[in-house]
């Protein structure tokens, strides 16, 4: 896998690996690749040259787990409009958690409506000819 690196980088891989099987004091190998001291310590007394993950360990959310569950099966099952699952998730504060339910149907990619359940998610239903015809009483009656 290719590393990427962060645009104010100065060592990549093959350097960090030089630095740390050298001989070279740490103040002439900061010359020779223009970083700081402290950098040469650092990959020095490193294994893995790779850079860390930033992300974090666990992952904090707004919704329980419970309430995540919910808003997906909801959405599921009736695809109904995020604000609501939201009103229905939480109907003291559905502004405080909108963003939320919105971020959990992000990554478990239900947030747009599949083609086929468009119908299903339509909150008017187009009028067909039978009932949109008003029956209109004689004035002889």
């Amino acid at each position: 896998m290719k590393q990427t690196y962060h645009s104010n980088s100065t060592t990549n891989v093959r350097l960090r690996c030089e630095i740390n099987k050298s001989n070279l004091s740490h103040h002439a190998l900061s010359v020779r690749y223009g970083v700081s001291e402290k950098t040469i310590s650092k990959w020095k007394n490193r294994i893995v040259f790779t850079d860390k993950s930033s992300k974090p360990d666990t992952i904090h959310y707004a919704l329980s787990k419970l309430d995540m569950l919910i808003a997906i099966e909801l959405r599921a099952l009736t695809w109904w409009s995020l604000d609501e699952i939201t009103e229905a998730i939480n109907s003291t504060a559905p502004e405080r958690i909108r963003s939320a339910v919105y971020r959990t149907f992000v990554r478990e990619n239900i947030n747009k409506v599949p083609e086929k359940e468009k119908e299903k998610a339509k909150k008017f239903k187009e009028p067909n000819e039978e009932s949109s015809r008003i029956p209109l009483k004689n004035k002889d009656e």
